[in-house]
């Protein structure tokens, strides 16, 4: 489907097309009966169609497949020998829970770490 942008540039060149057609070629131009204007005695040229963009490849395809399956882990839960916790995700999912899950354990030894300083005695 084509959107108002698209459709007033395939206007636009059809309109450029036509007038490069009859400029300089008065045999072109013929007078329309009714209304006394100017219309072209030969149709107006064809535009072709804008071609479809091709989809995504088949490498792209298997990424976003890969990306968007579902994967379980089992956790034990804390305090239990025997109750585990089934947590579904997809991939890309379990990726950003392991990048915040880096990012807390790194924030929390950078916090806690003795740091060295010239302060009051």
């Amino acid at each position: 489907m084509l959107n108002f942008g698209m459709m007033a540039v395939l206007a636009l060149v059809a309109t450029i097309a036509t007038a490069q057609t009859t400029v300089g070629n008065p045999a072109a131009t013929t007078l329309a009966p009714a209304t006394g204007a100017i219309a072209p005695s030969t149709p107006p040229a064809v535009v072709p169609a804008v071609a479809p963009s091709p989809g995504p490849t088949a490498a792209e395809l298997a990424k976003i497949k890969y990306q968007t399956a579902i994967v379980c882990r089992t956790s034990i839960e804390t305090g239990s020998l025997i109750a585990k916790k089934k947590t579904c995700l997809t991939r890309k999912q379990w990726e950003y829970v392991s990048d915040e899950n880096q990012k807390t354990a790194r924030r929390f030894v950078e916090d806690n770490t003795n740091k060295q300083g010239g302060g009051p005695n």
